[in-house]
């Protein structure tokens, strides 16, 4: 199979990044747009308008017509250290693919009407998370990790304070902080690389640059309880077990993910074998590291009977205090590391895949850029044993669990 087309990058005299890699043989284009915008930037306007902001950006309202006729797709994501928007369409409709995601992102027609709808519609989302267990409990242990201000929901904000925004705050947080010299627009389809170059030179290279606002500053390391349990009655029971980790650009990282898949990922991991094949335990097993600048973080997620949950918790606690006092063996460390390879090839099938990615790494990946996910695969090839054992004890040791179960169960 021939290689992936190199990925190349320009830098508009705005000082807006534009990350770009082929991808021939599709019919389609997609373009992610990443706003350096991180929950410590929402701390003073309100945790949460980071969210309700970008989500009315990704109504694309003032370009509504166009979206229609181009059969553009629009989408938001908000994580820890920036805000995405992500238009999709066919091939054939990059220019107006590059026009709706100019006029949504920098030119967007807020009304009162669409943030009332915006509204509902985040704080459904804030609900439904406090309703599903995994859900819950990671956003307890992102709290108590981070207390930002921002963590109400994972770095998605706070549904009090969403519910008093108002139009103008929204409107000046928009202003102040969808700047092009604070965006990276990443691009992958079956487009070329010349004629996307100029498009979107033509498109956003006129957009003005501004002065990017100061965040608030990061919060010192919290103290307090390092288990915490929480009533929640039902038929299931919930274990997340999570600890800051490092991120992407960490010297440690490619060590760090390797533990987390000796630990969790897959069907060969520990609490694969000690929650399932070995005893019939675990409803879902679930381990990773969320890659960020300002707030890594490790969490494994288990689900089970609600009377087998203290069984639960002492199996990952064995396993997580073996994996941080004993290097695994070499047969175990290739499987984890093959699997973490293909994995992380993958990732990297589908147009949105790549250019979400793409731009992922250009904001996170520090001197590197997006030359880093290229460079990855090499790196989780090297880890060796006692990198693995050294930096899970590292990490590990300062871990937190947060228990949803039963506490007052039927007889």
């Amino acid at each position: 199979m021939a290689a992936a087309p190199a990925a190349r990058e320009w830098v508009l005299p705005n000082g807006l990044r534009i990350v770009f890699q082929a991808n021939e043989p599709t019919a389609t284009v997609v373009m992610c747009a990443f706003v350096e915008i991180t929950s410590l930037h929402e701390v003073r306007s309100g945790p949460g308008i980071r969210w309700l902001t970008n989500t009315m950006v990704g109504r694309a309202d003032s370009c509504e017509d166009l979206v229609r006729e181009a059969a553009v797709r629009v989408q938001t994501a908000v994580a820890a250290d920036y805000v995405e928007v992500v238009v999709s369409a066919p091939a054939e409709s990059v220019e107006q693919c590059a026009e709706v995601l100019r006029s949504a992102l920098f030119a967007p027609k807020f009304d009162a009407q669409a943030l009332e709808n915006e509204r509902a519609v985040v704080l459904r989302q804030f609900a439904a998370r406090g309703e599903i267990a995994t859900d819950y409990a990671t956003d307890v242990a992102y709290g108590r990790l981070y207390p930002n201000g921002s963590s109400a929901a994972w770095g998605a904000g706070d549904p009090v304070a969403v519910s008093k925004l108002t139009l103008e705050q929204v409107r000046s947080f928009h202003a102040a902080h969808y700047l092009p010299n604070a965006t990276v627009i990443s691009v992958s389809g079956g487009v070329a690389a010349e004629s996307t170059r100029e498009l979107l030179t033509r498109v956003m290279g006129n957009l003005l640059p501004g002065g990017i606002p100061q965040a608030a500053p990061r919060p010192a390391q919290p103290g307090g309880e390092a288990r915490v349990t929480i009533d929640w009655p039902g038929p299931s029971a919930a274990l997340c077990v999570a600890a800051q980790a490092v991120d992407l650009q960490s010297p440690d990282y490619p060590a760090a993910a390797t533990a987390m898949v000796l630990l969790a990922s897959g069907s060969g991991s520990r609490l694969q074998q000690a929650l399932r094949v070995d005893r019939a335990l675990a409803y879902t097993i679930w381990g990773d590291i969320t890659p960020s600048a300002i707030a890594p973080m490790l969490s494994v997620l288990v689900t089970c009977e609600q009377d087998q949950i203290a069984e639960v918790e002492a199996v990952v606690n064995y396993e997580m205090d073996r994996l941080a006092s004993e290097a695994p063996d070499a047969g175990e460390l290739l499987r984890a590391k093959r699997y973490l390879i293909g994995q992380h090839a993958l990732r990297h099938q589908r147009n949105q895949d790549i250019a979400h990615y793409l731009g992922v790494f250009e904001l996170l990946g520090g001197t590197p850029g997006y030359r880093l996910d290229t460079l990855l695969a090499g790196k989780f090839a090297g880890v060796g044993a006692t990198e693995v054992q050294q930096v899970a004890a590292e990490m590990f040791g300062r871990r937190i669990a947060v228990v949803l179960h039963d506490e007052a169960p039927a007889p």
